[in-house]
């Protein structure tokens, strides 16, 4: 869900409407930007990883992952 979703899935859904699952993905993914924006290459790449283990059809965690492979 959190593939090019951001605020504007929190201003569309009631927070009744998120499940708790994908309440969880997206605050990982919140902090892995967080990490990315930050530098913490290492770190970032870490929770990429457990991200696209999750969802391993994700375009936006597998380009993520390869960029910040890159630093």
């Amino acid at each position: 869900m959190p593939s090019g979703l951001s605020s504007d899935l929190r201003a569309d859904c009631a927070e009744s409407e998120i499940d708790e699952a994908t309440r969880a993905e997206l605050d990982q993914w919140h902090t892995t930007l967080a990490m990315v924006r930050s530098q913490q290459w290492d770190s970032a790449e870490q929770s990429l990883q457990s991200l696209l283990a999750g969802d391993p059809q994700s375009g936006l965690y597998q380009l993520c992952l390869e960029r910040v492979a890159y630093y």
